[in-house]
C-alpha cells in the first residue's frame, strides 16, 4: 500500500488519492463525475482542477440548447 500522493494530469500539482491509499472511498467520490478530456492516459485531477473542470461542463455555454445547422434565422 501506497500514500496515495498522485500529480495532478492538468498541473502538475501534488494531491493525495484516498483510493490509491489503499482506502475504499476517496474526496472525489462526493462531487460529480467529470469525463475526461479525451487523453486515454489521463489520470486523476487535483482538488482545483476537478473543480475547474466541473464550471466547465456546467458553463451556460456547454449546457445551452444551440439550433441544428441549417435552422438559422436571418431577419
Amino acid at each position: 500500500m501506497n500514500d496515495g500522493a498522485k500529480k495532478c494530469s492538468r498541473c502538475g500539482a501534488a494531491f493525495t488519492c484516498d483510493i490509491a491509499a489503499g482506502r475504499s472511498t476517496c474526496w472525489c467520490f462526493a462531487l460529480p463525475h467529470v469525463p475526461p478530456a479525451g487523453k486515454p492516459e489521463q489520470d486523476c485531477l487535483c482538488p482545483q482542477c476537478l473543480a475547474a473542470a466541473m464550471a466547465r461542463e456546467n458553463s451556460p455555454a456547454k449546457t445551452a440548447p444551440q439550433a441544428p445547422p441549417g435552422n438559422v434565422r436571418r431577419e
